[in-house]
C-alpha cells in the first residue's frame, strides 16, 4: 500500500502544477509586462500570439519536482500511519481504525519530512559568503 500512497503524491503534484501553471503564468506576466489591460487581455494575447503551449512553457521541471516532493509527503504519512496504528494486516475486515491522534502524528511527521527535504535542498544550493579572516 505504501508504494500506491508514493504514486498518488507524485500525480497529484502533477495535477496540480498543470492546473495552477497557466494561472501563475498570466499572473507573471501581469506583473513583469504593463502591455496588458487586464488579466483577459493577457490571456488573449498570450493564446493569440503563442497558442495553448504559452500558457505551459516551463512548466516540465515543476512538475517533476513536485511530484516527487508530494510522493515524499504521501508515502511517509502513510508510512507513518501504518507505523503509529500497527495496521499490519492483509484483510480489510481485520484493520482497526486510526485514531485521530494517531493521524495527526502521522501528518506531523510528514509535513517535518517535507519542511526538512526543503531546507536540505535550499541549504545545499545556497552560497554562503566565505567566512572572513
Amino acid at each position: 500500500m505504501p508504494f500506491l500512497e508514493f504514486v498518488a503524491g507524485s500525480i497529484s503534484g502533477a495535477v496540480g502544477i498543470a492546473v495552477g501553471h497557466p494561472l501563475d503564468t498570466v499572473k507573471v506576466r501581469l506583473q513583469a509586462k504593463c502591455v496588458y489591460k487586464g488579466i483577459f487581455d493577457c490571456v488573449a494575447r498570450t493564446y493569440l500570439n503563442e497558442g495553448l503551449h504559452g500558457f505551459f512553457k516551463g512548466m516540465s521541471f515543476p512538475v517533476l519536482t513536485t511530484g516527487l516532493a508530494n510522493s515524499i509527503v504521501f508515502g511517509s504519512y502513510s508510512n507513518a500511519l501504518d507505523y503509529l496504528s500497527q495496521s499490519d494486516c492483509n484483510l480489510p475486515s481485520h484493520c482497526k481504525q486510526a485514531s485521530s491522534v494517531q493521524v495527526f502524528a502521522a501528518g506531523c511527521f510528514s509535513g517535518i519530512v517535507q519542511v526538512r527535504s526543503l531546507w536540505a535542498h535550499w541549504f545545499s544550493h545556497k552560497h554562503l559568503p566565505a567566512a572572513s579572516k
